[in-house]
């Protein structure tokens, strides 16, 4: 399994929702910035490239259906854990969409160095398995720092699990599973976007995030 690499830290490569980063990732979000425009250029960045280049055959649908949100959330480890708490149970209530799926993002500067933010979710995935909620709710992750291991700094495939803000994706398992057994090749989906941006090449990579950043999907 590739691994990607914060420090001494690895975690593993997901592929639910594969998301892409801007060419510089930025040092930190703006204390001003409002909570709509973080909601806004997740939404952009989602749309005008994730599905743009169906590096998640399942976003496009989730999207459109209104199964996806999208939150952002301040504050520091102990108001991630209450929000994602709430959320998760929220997920997999009796009368809560059957396809559901959430994006939380942080927005607190402490998250964006990938140690701290790896922290963070070791402590959410613990959390999950203290509400018992493990088999029901999974976890992915993404933040702008992921590197891979034995790729070189500058490989485009790192953009797969790079996201503009650190994020944390809850997935209800039974959808999850629901949508990998109509794909043809879910294993084939990491392996496939990482050769997409590859033949793309970095370059070409960075300019359709940043056209997608404002909105502009390459066709």
């Amino acid at each position: 399994m590739e691994k990607a690499l914060g420090g001494s830290r690895s975690v593993q490569r997901q592929y639910i929702l594969p998301t892409m980063l801007p060419e510089s990732p930025p040092a930190s979000l703006p204390a001003s910035l409002s909570e709509t425009t973080v909601t806004t250029r997740v939404a952009g960045w989602l749309d005008g490239f994730v599905i743009a280049e169906n590096l998640c055959p399942f976003a496009g649908a989730a999207v459109r259906g209104g199964a996806l949100g999208i939150h952002a959330v301040a504050g520091g480890t102990e108001a991630v854990l209450e929000r994602l708490a709430l959320e998760a149970a929220r997920l997999v209530d009796a009368d809560s969409d059957p396809e559901g799926t959430l994006l939380l993002a942080l927005t607190d500067p402490r998250f964006e160095g990938l140690d701290e933010y790896l922290d963070l979710v070791e402590i959410a995935e613990a959390l999950l398995d203290a509400l018992a909620l493990r088999g029901q709710v999974q976890l992915a992750s993404f933040h702008p720092h992921y590197l891979f291991e034995g790729e070189s700094a500058d490989d485009p495939s790192h953009w797969t699990n790079r996201s503009p803000v650190p994020l944390l994706h809850l997935l209800r398992e039974d959808a999850v599973e629901r949508a990998l057994q109509r794909h043809p090749d879910p294993d084939g989906i990491p392996l496939r976007n990482v050769a997409h941006l590859q033949a793309l090449g970095i370059d070409e990579v960075r300019r359709r995030v940043r056209a997608a950043a404002i909105g502009r999907a390459t066709p």
